[in-house]
């Protein structure tokens, strides 16, 4: 019979030791039971700032159990790594454990941060929001986060337990921008017409139309015209096609003399051109204005003159340009006239001549 009882009792043992670690074996992960919601990861300068929510809801803790949760950013490609602030989560009878003020033989040591420490009550709704920063390094561009806990139970026996990966990857790949070149050949322009437009303030005796070299500034001004053309007749990518000349007389006399005398001082300034530097009479457009009344309203306009309103507004509202004349004498007894005659009227009596010229073709090379 004490053979029976004892083979009995080593029976039941046996199975209570199978039993018991079939339950340790089914027994869920703490980390199985939380719930990690709002990660969020960002750089901002040289800071990197992680955020994210602990749901503990479903999570139900031993109450002689303290369970650590430390995020951990780890590399992918080196050995770098940094831990982060730890969060503990504490079983109610561990709690009142700690917070005994006495010491004993057995009392376990840990190092809380209070910040991230949170009782639990079981079948309650619970959440940790954690936040922290660590300066930025150029490793964590391509490194995870993870979760690694350990378990303290009641006799300070330590057990940990699988980690988390909560992101392959905290931050986005730095964008690399690839360019690329497109290259458009210019198309061959056959014939590259240009044209420049000159004014020759040219110097004539009253009613004459002959131009006088020597005649008061016509040395200098036509020195100007003569570098003008020189310029382009020696470059030997240009060559120049045709001339356009317009006669402008001012004001003083009949208007149909002064429209003949611009026609004939426009002639004159061609013949001398043509027959300088041995153009054709073809290349020649020859057209002329007459008085030059808006050059005149212009000039007074951006003058000093006292009474320029009046001036303007008699160029403006009376349409016969012989009356114009003696509408500015009637202003003020000739003063005003005199004035425009001295140093406005002048300028009037010009050529302008546009000169229009051909560019030979360059080939892409030479563009």
């Amino acid at each position: 019979m004490k053979t029976n009882s004892i083979y009995i009792s080593l029976v039941i043992a046996v199975s209570t030791l199978v039993m018991a670690s079939f339950e340790v074996a089914a027994q869920d992960y703490y980390t199985s039971q939380l719930t990690i919601e709002n990660l969020n990861v960002v750089k901002d300068a040289d800071v990197t700032n992680i955020s994210l929510d602990i749901n503990l809801n479903n999570l139900n803790i031993n109450k002689n159990e303290l369970l650590i949760i430390t995020p951990v950013v780890v590399s992918n490609s080196s050995e770098n790594k940094k831990e982060l602030d730890a969060i503990t989560i504490i079983g109610k009878r561990r709690n009142r454990v700690l917070q005994r003020p006495f010491t004993y033989e057995g009392k376990p040591n840990i190092d809380i941060a209070n910040e991230n420490t949170l009782i639990r009550n079981n079948e309650s709704s619970q959440l940790v929001s954690y936040t922290t920063s660590l300066p930025y390094e150029e490793w964590q561009r391509d490194a995870q986060l993870i979760l690694s806990t350990e378990v303290i139970g009641c006799a300070n026996c330590r057990d940990n337990e699988p980690e988390i990966v909560l992101t392959d990857r905290i931050l986005r790949e730095q964008f690399v921008p690839e360019y690329s070149y497109t290259y458009i050949v210019p198309e061959v322009e056959e014939i590259k017409q240009r044209s420049e437009t000159y004014s020759a303030y040219l110097n004539y005796m009253v009613g004459r139309w002959n131009l006088l070299r020597e005649y008061k500034n016509n040395e200098t001004e036509l020195k100007k015209v003569e570098g003008i053309i020189m310029e382009i007749k020696n470059d030997p990518d240009l060559t120049i096609s045709d001339f356009t000349i317009t006669g402008y007389a001012s004001p003083e006399g009949s208007s149909q003399s002064n429209l003949l005398l611009s026609q004939r001082r426009a002639e004159s300034f061609a013949t001398f051109i043509e027959g300088k530097y041995e153009f054709d009479a073809n290349q020649f457009t020859i057209k002329w204005e007459g008085e030059d009344w808006n050059g005149l309203r212009e000039a007074v306009a951006a003058s000093s003159l006292a009474n320029k309103n009046d001036v303007i507004e008699i160029i403006n509202s009376v349409s016969d340009q012989d009356a114009r004349d003696g509408r500015i004498i009637a202003l003020d007894n000739g003063v005003t006239y005199r004035r425009l005659l001295n140093d406005f009227y002048p300028p009037l009596r010009r050529n302008d001549y546009k000169i229009a010229f051909v560019s030979r073709p360059f080939d892409v090379d030479e563009a």
